[in-house]
């Protein structure tokens, strides 16, 4: 994510992404001690006089995801409003790539989020203080959203989807210019795709009242996807890593993306991300399959110090059991509680002497097809931690 997600920070992510986007951040904007101000928005104080609680919630028959919308205000104040989303089934759902084909041409499209963690965001830009942002995401992904000093709000339609539109006096956003956060108006449109069950958001900042029904409406499906600002990244974490891959895969699974990020020296004080490559595939349904390998500098064992998380690969607490195969060992991991089966971990160390930690994670595949996946990873080029930077 570049410094754009600082534009809609205000407009926050669950608490289950708190981490992983606070992570994000940190990576990309580099604004040390910054935190997302979620605590202060789920502990709004109650105890004005004159609240009023509105709750809609917006769902159909058969849906794959539903929309619930709640708003306080108080004293005929600006409120602060929750959407919140629920997947309607536990099918997989395929977020695919979305464009707003009705954008003016003087809005330049500044950049585009990995869609590793179910949701995905465009944003496009005239000025800092003049922008639009298009999120689109998986419900188990995004599940609530919480925004500040609501103006107005009410219900439309998106293409014949139930739709809400809110509409901001004042939202926190990055001036790149002073180098500082600046309250300014913004309009906020969200819908669902109850078929495909994916939900979205569009952010226009810089407005307070304009209606974005017609920019969403514009919003289509791509036959391809877009660049991402991850992509530089992860071929230089293959580069530097290994590049490692299954010599085969089930029939039906294609590669779909290629994630990545490389651990960057222990300087100054923002070596906060552990080297990691993730290659996920997906089959006709859209079902998946996972190849995660993360290694983590001996310089960053101290990570507890410096606020690190390792890379989130399962998501879920979880219990491991070793298992051996062949010339195989390894541990299979089972979700916790549930004694579901999560994946297998292994580790290996190339010739360098550099040790990845890998894990493989499949939908619907046994222990044995796991192992089998696992046995099959291939070195195609070992780990080259000279290679340039620019790669």
């Amino acid at each position: 994510m570049n410094r754009y997600v600082r534009a809609v920070e205000g407009l926050t992510l669950s608490a289950e992404r708190e981490t992983a986007i606070r992570a994000a951040l940190r990576e990309k904007t580099k604004q040390e001690g910054r935190t997302i101000r979620l605590a202060r928005l789920r502990r709004a104080p109650l105890i004005a006089a004159a609240v009023l609680l509105l709750v809609l919630s917006v769902s159909a028959a058969l849906s794959r995801i539903s929309m619930q919308v709640a708003g306080l205000y108080v004293d005929e104040g600006d409120g602060v409003c929750t959407v919140s989303f629920r997947q309607g089934d536990d099918l997989p759902v395929h977020l695919g790539c979305w464009y707003p084909k009705g954008i003016g041409n003087d809005y330049a499209l500044q950049g585009v989020t990995t869609d590793e963690n179910g949701y995905q965001q465009l944003a496009f830009q005239k000025t800092w203080n003049d922008a639009y942002y298009l999120l689109y995401f998986r419900a188990e992904a995004a599940n609530c959203f919480t925004m500040k000093n609501v103006a107005a709000e009410g219900t439309c339609e998106v293409n014949g989807h139930m739709a809400h539109w809110f509409h901001l006096s004042g939202s926190e956003v990055y001036d790149y210019h002073t180098k500082s956060l600046k309250s300014v108006p913004a309009s906020v449109l969200f819908w669902v795709d109850e078929t495909r069950g994916i939900g979205f958001r569009l952010v226009r900042v810089g407005s307070e009242t304009e209606d974005l029904t017609p920019l969403a409406e514009s919003v289509e499906e791509l036959d391809e996807p877009l660049p991402t600002v991850n992509d530089r990244e992860a071929r230089m974490a293959v580069s530097r890593l290994g590049d490692y891959d299954f010599a085969s895969v089930p029939e039906g699974f294609a590669l779909h993306a290629t994630y990545g990020a490389w651990t960057v020296p222990l300087e100054a004080d923002y070596a906060d991300q552990p080297g990691f490559v993730h290659r996920v595939y997906l089959d006709g349904e859209y079902y998946s399959l996972h190849l995660y390998y993360v290694y983590l500098m001996d310089e960053l064992l101290y990570y507890d110090h410096l606020d690190v998380e390792e890379p989130e690969v399962y998501g879920v607490p979880y219990t491991t059991q070793p298992v051996a195969d062949g010339d195989f060992a390894g541990e299979a991991v089972y979700e916790q509680g549930t004694g579901r089966l999560l994946g297998v971990n292994w580790e290996h160390t190339d010739s360098n002497g550099v040790t990845l930690d890998f894990s493989v994670k499949a939908d619907r595949l046994s222990l044995e097809e796991l192992l089998s996946l696992a046995r099959s990873v291939e070195c195609r080029a070992e780990s080259d931690p000279a290679s340039p930077l620019d790669r």
